[in-house]
Order: C-alpha cells, then structure tokens, then sequence
C-alpha cells in the first residue's frame, strides 16, 4: 500500500511539474506578445504625432515654435526608447530581453524590416530637429517624408506586426487557459493528498506569475494611452473618448464642447523658475481643471502646456462658456512652488458639435484657431470659434506662404534713406529698408507683409537676406572707390531673441569684406525694459565689442530710464518721428525735441532726428544743436543704384 501511494505521489509530482513548466512558458510567450502588442501599439501613435507636430512646425509663429519644437524632440525620443525595448529589451519597460528574439524575424530583414524603417523615420526627425528654421518649408524633403509617405509605410509595417502577434496571442491564450485548468486539477489533488507539500510553492509561483502578467497588461495599457507627468488622458484617448461622446450626442440629440487650453507665458516659467517648476505648474494645472469638472468631463493633455476637454451632454453653448469662465478663474490663482509664488493663466478656444463640425479632428482643430484667437487679444480668456477664424486663418497661412516664396525667389531688396548732417547736408549714413518687389503686383507697400512676417519669424531671414545684399552694396562702392557710407539696419524683437544674432551679423560682414564699423544697428527703446531685456543687453554687448553701433530707434516713445542709457551699449539716440512732424504746430513736442537733444548731448551721444520733411524743422533742429537728420526733405528711400549718383570718390 505504501509502495503505490509513493508511486502516486512520484507520477502526480512528475505531471505537476511538467504542467507547471509548460504553463510558465506559456505565460512568458503571452507576456512577450503582449508587450510587442502594446508597444507596437504605441510605436504607431508616437509616428502619428510626429507627423502632426511635424505639420504645425512648419508653419509655427514665434511664440510657439520652441514649444512645438521641444515637443516633437520629446515624441522622437520616446519613439527611440520604445523600439529600443522592442529589439534589446528593456528592465524599466518589464520588457523581457527574449523580446528581440520574438520580434527579431518581423524587425529585421523583408518584407517588413520595421527596424530599418523606424531608424530612418527617427534619422529624418532628428535632420529636421537640426535643420535651421528656414528650411521647414513644406518643400522640405525630411518634412514631406515624415507628414505623407515616410508614416503611411511605418504604420503599415506596424500594423502587420500587431496582426501577427495578435493572431499568436490568442492561440496563447488559450493553450494557457487549457494548462491553467490542469494546474487546477493538480491542485486540488495536493489538496486530497496533504502529505504533497511540495506543490505548494509551485502553485503559489504559478499564481504570482499570473497576477504580474496581468498588471503587465494594465501598466502597458496605461503608459500607452496616458500622459506620464500628470496622469491625464494623452491625445490619442482624448481623441478616443471624443468620439464615444460624438456619439452620445448624435444618439440624444445634445450638444459638445471642445476646450483647448493652453498656458500663457509658460515658457517664461521654465526659463525662469527651472523645468521642475514648469512640471510642478503642470501638475497644478491637471488637477485644478479636473477638481471643475463634471464627472462625465474628460481634461487632456495634449502636448507640451496644451489641455483638452470635452463637455458631453450640453443644451447650450453658454454651459461651456461657464466651465470656461470657472477654469480660467482657477488656472489665475498663485501657485507655490519651492518658496516661490508663480502666477499664470489660461488662454481657451471653445468649439460646439455639432454647430462647427462632427468630425473630432476638425472639432480639436477649430478650438486650436479659437484659443490662438484669445491670445492675440487679452490673454486669460476664452474665445467660441467661428467660421471667419478659419477664413483669416487660411488667408494668414496663405500670407505666409507668399512671403516664404517671395523670399526664397530673392524678392526681397534693400532700399537705402539717407542719414545727413544737418548743418552742412553732407551724407554720413543710410538707413537700410526692407522692400518686397513682386514681379507681379510690382512693389508691395510695407504695412502689407511686415505684421505677417513677424508673426510668422519669416522677418529673420527676409532680415538676413537684406542686409547680405546692403553689405554686398556697400562693398561695390569702396570698390569703385567711392567715399564709404556707413549703414544701418533695424532689428525686430524676434531677432533680438536669437542668441546667434551676433554670430550671424559678423559672419554677413565677414562675407562681404566689410569692417564692423560700418555697420549700425536699430533697436526699439521698448526692448531695454521688456521681458528677456537681460538677454537682449548681453546680444547688444557683444555687438558692441566687435565694433558694431547700436542706435536706440523709436527714442521718446517708451519708458527707458536714465540708468539703462548709462549702463547699455548705446551710441545715437533716434528720436522718434511723431516728435519731430508735431514741432512746428505743437509747443508740447517742441518742448519733447528739445529735452530729448539736450539728454543725448549731455550722454556724449549722437542724436538722429527722424521723419524731417520741411526745412522749418530742420531749422528748429539745428538750432538746438541736433546734429543729424533723416527724412523726405534729405531723401526717400530709394535702390541702391540712385544712392550711387550721390557718393564722392574717395580724397
């Protein structure tokens, strides 16, 4: 009797221990299905939203370019680390390292080759990353392949794969309910023969392994459709849920508002207070937002200071435009962080399914031109969209596109105003003027493209692409032997922002032979007491030890104070035109002109008078020891080959 219960025990601890065995394969396999499943998964929505950061980028203003720029390097970077789990397995991924021998046969080689695929699609990313700004035209090669041809094949490939692994998952998943029901048999047996500890730990191994499969699915499931930092829905689930509430509204006939908020001056915070204050913000913001909402509400976030939220179930616009108030009203409160108070707010645009569209895209895209409409006006509030933004919007696009044209076919020329000196109208320099000569339309009226070009950054290059030809102009004439003039150009805020402006001025010069000294540059009086005036004054310090003047544009029109014309590399004051047409009527701006002539005089500075156009002003001007002067009455902008009939060959 002892004899069979033993070989009982040896048979039953022999089946126990190969079932256990086949079942700890099983589950490895499925796990490793899964997570190529999952992060295939997300391989596919990280490529998409390259594509759509891709697109915004190329046609970015200003304010938003850095931000787009971060965001996409961000996506690139996570697209990196998920393929590299996928073909070298990754322990903070719980991504096994068996994992690349699984998908080793559809990563490398035909007819996929999705290693191939997906390194190249990363290489034209990080070419585009690097390329200047100019070159994120949409004929640009990297750009082009990344929006249309270079996804639809990644995405393909990666659908294929999530195809084969799906079909292989399911067949694992059966053999593994077939091995987890002889596992139950076995265990029970253990139970009847108590003697058997031996199984115990199998079992409870057994059991440990399934729970950690299953939250290996859940965390999986989470990373792919969450965003990391706060928690919230990313663009793929709010996209998602956004059709699940399209068609709850089409079904009960009720309305949906689309929110798309985005932060204002958030950039100011991380250049500021640190990239963990800006995380810490966006954190505060998350939970602000969802504390407002109602528990049917979705809030997103969308990329970089962007949210979404969707309000299903509406009966009228005027529910959203509350939420809207309420979260604006919350996002204003001070936020602490570290000992430190930091303000900031929320510009929204608010779009209504099915009033503007039913398409979810669209509906994320209207609210997208609404909110940038709030931020063009006061920022902190929110705008509806309607169909006349898509209208300026599209002709805004069209605009642009005009100028990048015109810019790339060499349109842009300079045009030279004489600066002279008022007691004897000796010309001693030239102002250097931006002018779009279309050889269809003729010459385009400067108040037509400026405003486009500077809020597009186009003003950079069309800047750039001037003052190369006025150098290269300035360059003949000493060839030719005539008396050297020297010319000055105004630089726009955006350009002052740049931290290569310097660089890229003395290597214009450089091109063209010329010395710095002949060169001026025009500020606005504004920039000296705005926002990022610290990077400003140390862009205009290293001009100034090269060489370079610096003239304050504009002078009399803002607020620069006495301490900043002391202590900034400052050379001429320019007193602003507004000034000088009113002299002759007003006793007011006589009295301005005056005390602006006497302050230059008494810094040791040169003072330039601009908008001169009669001679009583000139008279008044000289006078009271203004030495030089820029106007109609000594000349109006004209081609560089006019200027030339005027300069005297060298003594």
């Amino acid at each position: 009797m002892r004899r069979r219960y033993l070989l009982a025990l040896s048979l039953l601890a022999l089946l126990s221990a190969a079932a256990y065995v086949s079942l700890v394969s099983v589950i490895r396999s499925h796990e490793t299905y899964s997570s190529v499943i999952n992060i295939s998964g997300r391989q596919r929505m990280l490529s998409q939203r390259i594509a759509l950061l891709s697109s915004r980028l190329s046609r970015a203003g200003d304010g938003e370019y850095d931000d787009l720029r971060l965001s996409l390097r961000d996506a690139a970077s996570l697209m990196r680390v998920s393929h590299v789990a996928l073909t070298e397995g990754s322990e903070a991924m719980r991504v096994p390292a068996q994992l690349s021998e699984a998908v080793r046969a559809s990563y490398y080689g035909p007819p996929l080759d999705v290693d191939r695929q997906v390194r190249e699609y990363l290489a034209r990313v990080e070419s585009l990353l690097s390329a200047p700004r100019e070159r994120l035209t949409p004929e640009n090669p990297d750009l082009r392949e990344i929006q249309a041809s270079g996804p639809v094949r990644l995405l393909r490939s990666l659908d294929a794969v999530v195809s084969q692994y799906e079909s292989e998952a399911r067949a694992k998943t059966l053999r593994l309910q077939r091995l987890e029901t002889l596992v139950l048999l076995l265990t029970l047996t253990t139970l009847v023969l108590e003697a058997l500890f031996i199984f115990r730990p199998m079992v409870r191994r057994v059991e440990a392994d399934r729970l950690q499969l299953l939250s290996s699915r859940d965390q999986l499931t989470h990373i792919a459709y969450h965003d990391p930092l706060t928690g919230l829905p990313n663009r793929s689930l709010f996209l998602d849920r956004l059709q699940q509430a399209l068609a709850h509204g089409r079904r009960q006939g009720t309305k949906v508002a689309v929110l798309h908020l985005d932060l204002d001056r958030f950039k100011e915070v991380n250049d500021t207070q640190g990239h963990a204050a800006g995380d810490a913000l966006l954190q505060c913001v998350a939970q602000r937002v969802k504390a407002v909402l109602r528990e049917p509400d979705t809030v997103a976030r969308l990329g970089g200071d962007e949210f979404g939220v969707i309000l299903p179930g509406l009966t009228r616009p005027g529910d959203a435009a509350e939420l809207a108030s309420r979260i604006c009203a919350v996002v204003s409160d001070p936020f602490h962080h570290q000992g430190t108070s930091i303000r900031s707010s929320t510009s929204i645009g608010i779009t209504m399914f099915p009033d503007d569209s039913d398409v979810p895209e669209r509906l994320l895209a209207n609210a997208d031109i609404a909110m940038y409409r709030s931020k063009e006006g006061d920022r902190g509030r929110y705008h509806f969209f309607h169909a006349a933004m898509k209208t300026q919007v599209d002709e805004r696009q069209a605009h642009e596109e005009l100028l990048r044209v015109a810019l790339a076919q060499g349109e842009f020329v300079p045009h030279y105003q004489p600066q002279v000196r008022i007691g004897d109208g000796r010309l001693v320099a030239l102002e250097v003027l931006a002018r779009w000569q279309s050889p269809g339309r003729g010459p385009v009226p400067v108040g037509e493209f400026l405003d486009t070009a500077e809020a597009s950054g186009l003003i950079v290059p069309i800047g750039e692409a001037v003052l190369r030809q006025a150098c290269a102009q300035v360059r003949a004439w000493l060839d030719r032997g005539l008396t050297p003039l020297r010319i000055s150009v105004n630089l726009s805020p955006a350009q002052l922002r740049r931290s290569d402006l310097a660089k890229t001025l003395c290597g214009v010069l450089e091109e063209s032979g010329l010395e710095t000294r002949y060169l001026d540059v025009e500020v606005p009086e504004g920039i000296f007491v705005g926002r990022g005036h610290d990077h400003v004054h140390g862009v205009l310090e290293r001009l100034h030890r090269r060489g370079v003047g610096i003239a304050l544009d504009h002078f009399g029109t803002g607020s620069v104070s006495l301490t900043n014309l002391r202590h900034w590399p400052v050379d001429r004051l320019k007193i602003d035109s507004s000034f000088v047409r009113g002299l002759e009527r007003n006793p007011a701006d006589a009295a301005v002109v005056e005390l602006l002539i006497r302050l230059g005089s008494s810094l040791r500075l040169d003072v330039v008078a601009d908008g001169v156009e009669t001679t009583e002003q000139s008279d008044f001007l000289r006078r009271h020891g203004c030495q030089l002067g820029q106007g109609y009455l000594f000349g109006r902008p004209s081609s560089g080959d006019r200027i030339s009939a005027f300069l005297h060959p060298l003594s």
